[in-house]
């Protein structure tokens, strides 16, 4: 028996019965135990009871005379006899005011008499008894009573039933083990042996021995039985496996559809995410735009604070919706990252871009500290780079009051194909205690629990930044302490191009081009841009205060080709220093203003000054740069590339199909511009027209086809599937232009047989880029060709059809009254020279015939990036706007009735006709406008919202081009303070 049960140890059938039998027999002996504990236990208490209110009555009695005749000794003596007994722990009477008159407790050594010594009361049974003489009660007797003896007498009573109770269970365990031995477990031992012995024969005809009549013998009935069905089973296996082929392939099938059914559930997910990435951030564009707008409106100076609340609220709330959707495909794993090329330093600058307000408002300096050896460009993705640049840089801010933000980016290792970079965002702020460090990257987590009370955020932007790091194959660390700042460290690994390239800026093994003094007083932003203008090719002298630069070019301007001067400097700031220079009547060099704070309010001071150009800090070198170049009178990069890359099309030919007349004005001179002879029609059907026309029998006849996606009579999907069809059509490039974004649109378009997709306003040179991917190769076929290719057929009908676009456009709408007055930042009183007021900044290329400069903003206008759209042309630009305005200035009524007429398919299509128009001429905001109204209308969703925006974005953009008219009226004679180079 002892074997089985150390053989099989707590999983025997022995062992378990034994351990059953006696945990079964220990609670029903705790059970009827516990009971009579508590039995026993009330009946003492109530005799100890019974005992106190005898003792004290019997006591009280003793004591009335004594105490009475204040016989302390008699009283004493009483008291005395009465402690003898075990069960009183104390005696004492208190007179009537209270005071104990004598006493005595078990421990205290002595009579108890006028003292503040207290005895615990729920450890004791306490009886008070009066003592009186007639009516008059002169004294209070109270006696404690001690349960000790109780529990003493309860504790030898349950170790007596304890020892009892065990010896009990023993004798019952033993009892039970050798019936179960004698009627279990040998007969199951003995079945065991059987199975042990036959089952490896696999002879299923054999029956186990029958021993009994009991269950066991039940269990050998039941095994035989079985052995039985598994032999006739047996029998039956072969005549099944061809069934079984059967089921496995229509398994097999199933699972195949169940395979489908799962991927069609991931695309409705993915769908979902989308959508409700739609859904969520335009109600909160929405109500941004709509603050925005109420903010440019006339306010008490408390609601504007309330508005600008909202407003900060707002934007917060968007942030967190964008990390809670990163966060979502993060734990999905459904975020991939792009492997793109991109340029490092404009990846970088962009990020710096994005806080020079804050620069200004808190009066921190932002350092962005690229090392020389860092490759300029690389193959990753730099959207997310940013993503986390930006988070650590926000962060940084969010908690530095004074000094500096640094971000420096190094180079860790490189091999031929990969370089690992080393990033750093660096504060002087608050910094982070050790604790809050464990748990800084985690979900939903912030360095401490008032941090989320005084600064806002969810705790998502580091939990997502470190994803990402990983993603990028490095790791993101931080180092800090409490007062000190702190500084966060990531690494990322990146692709190097295949074709090296070299930096842009970067000029190496030339002479100087000459000395620059630069006058900073932030240590870091000196280093940083001493070593900018190292890579210009320019010797630097750094000074950091305006007195001792004061000084120096007093003495020495003329050893100086270029003076950086920072606006605010310790003591003497740098207009000032600047202005008694001028004073002074001293020579000096071309002199740069460097600021973060509002270089607006100084503007005309500055420019009477004669500086020569504003750079907004943190200074980038590609803004630098063009400084410099445009001093110099020298093309910038981009103008060579431009010019380089346009000469390829020239005698080249393009139809462009484009039903909005703003759009194809646009495009119809961008492409002209290129070096293309452009064919327009207005809808498919009309390009399909002009092909079977113009196309020669020997070849085709046009080098690309520019194809708007959304146009009346026939759509630019269906013309692009009848293109393909056709077999002289097939092989032209079609690119499509158009204001649909979403990614779907682009996969409709290139299934529909698009070569490539542009979308709306289209940028100059990623257009260059896709024409050099589809069209360039036949750009030394073109050059050769020449005017040989461009045949007299279609001489004549380009000329017919631009002929007709033009009086077309000219005959359309009803011209907008010209708005006179100021709009925005700009002042009527500056109408002949073509400067705005505080806030804008100017184009510095003017017009031809004396035209003035164009602002570079007016409300609802970028205008400089709507003439660099153009290549520079503004005069072109000018006439667009000024077709706009014609076309469109009524458009909002329009609009507005076909709403109030529920006719939203019409509503949806003037608002994406307007928001394709809006994005060519840089009308941003009313492009973003135009384009949640046409969502709105076609969702069914409610318009009033969107509906207001628009009008309200439409009626600034065409005030602004009334007020543009009246101020670029060529003026021979005017002044040029606000034309610096």
């Amino acid at each position: 028996m002892m074997n089985n049960m150390l053989r099989y140890g707590v999983r025997g059938v022995q062992t378990r019965i034994c351990l059953l039998t006696l945990v079964v027999s220990t609670l029903v002996a705790l059970a009827f135990g516990s009971y009579e504990y508590v039995t026993a236990l009330d009946a003492e208490y109530a005799r100890l009871e019974r005992f106190a209110v005898s003792q004290a009555d019997r006591v009280a009695r003793l004591l009335l005379v004594p105490v009475w005749n204040v016989d302390r000794q008699a009283s004493m003596s009483i008291i005395d006899t009465e402690m003898d007994d075990e069960r009183v722990h104390a005696v004492i009477v208190y007179d009537e005011g209270g005071s104990i008159f004598i006493g005595r407790q078990r421990g205290s050594g002595g009579v108890l008499v006028n003292t503040s010594r207290s005895i615990p009361r729920g450890e004791f049974i306490v009886t008070s008894r009066p003592l009186r003489q007639g009516s008059l009660r002169f004294a209070t007797l109270q006696l404690y009573v001690t349960p000790e003896y109780v529990h003493r007498t309860m504790k030898d009573n349950v170790v007596a039933a304890v020892m009892h109770m065990l010896a009990l269970e023993l004798v019952l365990v033993l009892g039970i083990l050798l019936v179960v031995r004698r009627s279990l477990i040998v007969p199951l031992s003995a079945l065991t042996a059987w199975v042990r012995r036959e089952s490896p024969l696999y002879d299923y005809g054999t029956r186990i021995p029958k021993q009994a009549d009991d269950e066991l013998g039940e269990l050998v009935d039941s095994m035989n039985g079985m052995l039985s069905e598994i032999e006739k089973r047996d029998r039956m296996l072969n005549d099944h496996s061809k069934h079984l082929e059967k089921l496995v392939a229509e398994r097999t099938q199933e699972l195949e559809h169940a395979r489908h059914t799962a991927e069609q559930a991931s695309k409705a997910k993915g769908d979902f995410v989308a959508s409700m990435s739609h859904e969520l951030r335009t109600p909160m564009n929405a109500i941004i735009g709509m603050i925005e707008i109420a903010l440019k409106t006339e306010l008490t100076v408390k609601q504007r604070e309330y508005l600008t609340i909202i407003r900060s609220s707002a934007r917060s709330l968007l942030g967190v919706v964008n990390d809670i959707l990163d966060i979502s495909k993060i734990e999905a794993q459904k975020m991939e990252l792009e492997h793109i090329p991109f340029s490092t330093q404009e990846m970088l600058e962009e990020v710096t871009d994005l806080f020079r307000e804050r620069v200004g408002m808190k009066g921190v300096e932002l350092v962005l500290d690229i090392e020389a050896d860092v490759p300029a460009v690389l193959v990753g993705d730099p959207l997310r780079l940013k993503q986390v640049l930006v988070n650590l840089v926000t962060n940084a801010f969010k908690f530095t009051k004074q000094g500096e933000v640094r971000i420096r980016v190094a180079v860790g290792s490189r091999s031929q194909d990969v370089v690992q970079l080393e990033f750093s965002v660096r504060d002087t702020g608050l910094g982070i205690g050790e604790e809050a460090r464990n748990r800084l990257f985690d979900t939903f987590s912030q360095a401490e629990g008032s941090t989320a009370r005084l600064f806002g955020g969810s705790g998502l932007g580091l939990s997502i930044a470190r994803e990402l790091v990983r993603l990028m194959g490095g790791t993101i660390t931080v180092a800090s302490e409490p007062g000190k700042g702190s500084d966060f460290r990531f690494t990322g690994r990146f692709s190097l191009p295949v074709e090296a390239v070299e930096a842009r800026h970067h000029r190496t093994g030339e002479a100087p081009r000459g000395r620059v003094l630069l006058v900073e007083d932030n240590e870091s932003n000196r280093l940083v841009m001493t070593r900018m203008l190292e890579r210009l090719g320019y010797d630097c002298d750094a000074l950091q205060d305006g007195y001792t630069a004061y000084e120096r070019l007093k003495r020495q301007a003329a050893l100086y080709d270029l003076i950086l001067l920072d606006w605010r400097l310790p003591g003497v700031d740098g207009l000032e220093v600047l202005e008694k220079l001028r004073a002074e009547k001293q020579p000096l060099p071309p002199v740069f203003m460097m600021t973060a704070f509002g270089r607006e309010a100084e503007l005309e001071r500055a420019e009477e000054l004669g500086v020569a150009s504003f750079l907004s800090k943190p200074v980038k070198l590609s803004s630098l740069s063009d400084a410099i170049r445009a001093m110099r009178g020298e093309m910038t990069p981009e103008e060579q590339t431009d010019t380089a890359m346009i000469r390829q099309f020239d005698g080249m030919r393009a139809l462009l199909v484009e039903d909005n007349i703003i759009n194809r004005h646009v495009a119809l001179d961008m492409l002209q511009d290129m070096g293309f002879s452009v064919v327009s029609a207005e809808h498919g059907e009309e390009a399909l027209a002009v092909l079977d026309d113009v196309e020669p029998p020997s070849g085709p006849g046009f080098d690309v086809v520019f194809m708007d996606i959304q146009m009346p009579v026939m759509d630019g999907i269906e013309a692009t599937r009848v293109i393909r069809q056709h077999p002289r059509w097939r092989h032209i490039p079609i690119i499509a232009m158009t204001a649909h974004v979403m990614s779907e649109d682009r996969d409709k378009a290139l299934e529909a047989g698009m070569n490539d997709y542009v979308t709306k306003p289209v940028d100059r040179m990623m257009l260059l880029q896709v024409l050099q991917r589809h069209v360039g190769e036949h750009a030394a076929r073109a050059a050769e060709d020449g005017a040989r290719r461009i045949r007299q057929s279609f001489d004549a009908r380009s000329e017919h059809l631009q002929e007709h676009n033009i009086l077309h456009m000219h005959g359309m709408g009803v011209a907008g009254a010209e708005q006179e007055g100021a709009v925005g930042g700009v002042s009527s009183g500056h109408a002949g020279a073509g400067v705005p007021e505080q806030g804008t900044d100017i184009i510095s290329d003017g017009g031809p015939d004396g035209v003035p400069p164009m602002p570079a903003r007016l409300p609802g206008l970028i205008l400089e990036e709507g003439v660099d759209r153009l290549g520079g042309k503004q005069d072109i630009y000018f006439e667009i706007l000024k077709k706009f305005a014609e076309v469109y200035a009524q458009a909002a009524d329009a609009v507005r009735q076909a709403a109030e007429q529920n006719h939203r398919d019409v509503v949806a299509e003037k608002a994406h006709a307007i928001a394709g128009a809006a994005a060519n001429i840089s009308a941003g905001e009313l492009r973003e406008s135009a384009l949640a109204l046409e969502r709105a209308a076609r969702d069914g969703a409610p318009m009033e919202l969107e509906l207001e925006q628009f009008a309200y974005w439409l009626e600034q953009v065409v005030r602004s081009i009334g007020v543009l008219k009246s101020r670029m009226r060529p003026v021979p004679d005017a002044p040029e303070d606000g034309m610096h180079p």
